[in-house]
């Protein structure tokens, strides 16, 4: 075994980081509350104002049940942070890591650097496989002092001797290469998971269903609940998780973020991380979770088409002129479902927003 300081030990696997990745899925079904375009009797849409094909993009974003908070409202969690991942692979990792909502980095890498330096105080590098146990030194008593007798047993023992340390050597070097190479695999797809899963979101957030200030708020949730969970290790075990739901399948991003906005669901994964640090269960309940984010088709609704004039319900039409013309000039998304939800909240016909 190598006799390696702390420092060379930490700079000669620096780069490498082994994530033990078991997963069990299973479906669930998962309520949604959703509302969708209304349409007349005769199947076309009803006329609205020069942004009516994005108000249809509203209406089916917030029939996503992964957007949903627990009471239906938007968290103000969502107005916090910023998350912009790079698509560029020499940069990503490094921004990803600045932006996504960390907590202490260092804190990780100490931990990471006391496993490894454990495991080979402890005897843990790769096993070589026993040899044959070398015979005793040949002596001239066993050949009744015959000079040239000995002389040639000594020579045989001496090249056994000589093989015995070239093949374990052999065998040490190639269970070292191995391991090397199979760490390197799964630090690789460890990397290209973690990429995959910030690269989604990122899509989310140009197609405008979330910013990117609530998307790093909800990641930087999570990752404060695995720390709570998992001290000074709240990062890993987040990026873990992360992995372990992409390689089931795309949606990790719709999971990690429906986690940050609904406290009791992210509680639900501390209590199974809790009772079950295998996290086989929790692999469970977050493979249900993913399962049951689907989009439900636009279903089309069989009421009067409504009429062209802006007013509000109870006599507040001053205030629901106002919130419209708020909608109208909102520049996201997320603004518009904001400003709707606060309307229907005040009993404002948006019908025809």
């Amino acid at each position: 075994m190598e006799n390696l300081s702390l420092k060379e030990l930490k700079a000669k696997n620096a780069d490498t980081e082994i994530v033990n990745e078991d997963v069990k899925v299973a479906d669930v079904k998962e309520d949604v509350k959703d509302e969708y375009v209304e349409v007349d009797k005769l199947g076309k849409a009803v006329e609205v104002e020069s942004n009516a094909e994005l108000d249809e993009a509203i209406d089916k974003t917030e029939i996503e049940g992964w957007m949903q908070t627990e009471d239906a409202e938007t968290s103000d969690d969502e107005k916090k942070g910023g998350f912009v991942p790079s698509h560029e692979a020499a940069s990503r990792r490094k921004k990803a890591k600045a932006l996504r909502g960390e907590l202490n980095d260092t804190q990780d890498e100490n931990q990471q650097l006391k496993e490894k330096l454990a495991a080979y105080e402890a005897g843990n590098a790769p096993q070589v496989q026993k040899q044959d146990e070398l015979a005793p030194r040949p002596t001239r008593e066993q050949f009744d002092f015959d000079d040239d007798a000995y002389d040639a047993a000594v020579d045989k023992w001496n090249d056994q001797k000589f093989d015995m340390k070239l093949n374990a050597h052999s065998q040490t070097r190639e269970a070292k290469n191995q391991q090397e190479s199979q760490q390197k695999a799964q630090q690789e797809t460890f990397t290209k998971n973690l990429d995959s899963h910030y690269d989604r979101a990122q899509k989310l957030i140009d197609e405008g269903k979330i910013t990117d200030e609530a998307f790093r708020n909800s990641d930087k949730i999570v990752r404060q609940a695995m720390e709570n969970v998992f001290p000074q290790n709240g990062n890993r075990q987040t990026d873990a998780l992360i992995s372990a739901l992409n390689s089931l399948g795309d949606d990790s991003e719709k999971v990690m973020y429906q986690l940050g906005v609904n406290p009791a669901k992210l509680h639900e994964l501390q209590t199974l991380l809790s009772n079950d640090p295998s996290g086989l269960t929790a692999m469970g309940y977050l493979g249900k979770l993913q399962a049951g984010i689907k989009t439900p088709k636009a279903k089309n609704s069989q009421a009067p088409a409504p009429g062209s004039h802006v007013e509000g319900e109870g006599g507040n039409d001053g205030k629901a002129g106002a919130l419209h013309k708020q909608y109208t000039n909102a520049k996201t998304v997320q603004e518009r479902i904001t400003l709707k939800r606060a309307a229907r909240q005040q009993k404002v016909d948006t019908r025809n927003w």
